[in-house]
């Protein structure tokens, strides 16, 4: 049986040492889910430097990673809830393949698929509505970023990324 009063004594102060907040009410649903439009919009355009592509919670660990990135055709907020203290946002990649990009050469390997990411957004310590660490979704580039390096493919990956394309569902 759990000794209640010692979970407390030591739970509390160590998800406060984290930078977790307990609340009863989670953020905003709408500003939930600007947080995550404007995060789908700097990643879709490889911008991993914008603010809003930081995530909160795992700022030392969180590294995307620009030398292979999944294209995709559309990102799409599917669903729009609430659990406890968090607004959870189901989004939708349709995903190319996959783009590899090196100093010398870089090449595109079609695996067209769906990938379904379950975002959660919840308040930092300050009261800042954030999206949490947690399974993170792939660097995923829109077609106009993945665009930009179309010439560094070779003959291979040009005709594979376009056999994708025409391949690719359009919603």
């Amino acid at each position: 049986m759990i000794n209640l009063r010692l979970f407390l004594a030591v739970a509390v102060p160590f998800s406060t040492a984290c930078g977790v907040k307990t609340r009863d009410l989670p953020p905003d649903v709408q500003e939930g889910r600007e947080i995550v439009e404007r995060f789908l919009a700097a990643e879709l355009a490889g911008d991993y430097m914008s603010e809003a592509v930081r995530i909160y919670g795992c700022e030392e660990d969180f590294q995307p990673s620009t030398d292979k990135v999944e294209p995709v055709t559309a990102a799409t907020i599917l669903r729009v809830s609430t659990a406890e203290d968090t607004v959870q946002i189901s989004v939708e990649y349709q995903i190319l393949g996959y783009g590899h990009f090196g100093d010398q050469a870089s090449q595109f390997t079609a695996d067209a698929r769906v990938d379904t990411v379950m975002f959660r957004v919840v308040e930092d310590t300050t009261d800042q509505a954030q999206i949490y660490c947690g399974p993170h979704p792939a660097n995923h580039w829109g077609l106009a970023t993945m665009e930009r390096f179309v010439n560094t493919f070779g003959e291979a990956s040009r005709s594979q990324r376009l056999g994708a394309l025409e391949k690719a569902p359009t919603r």
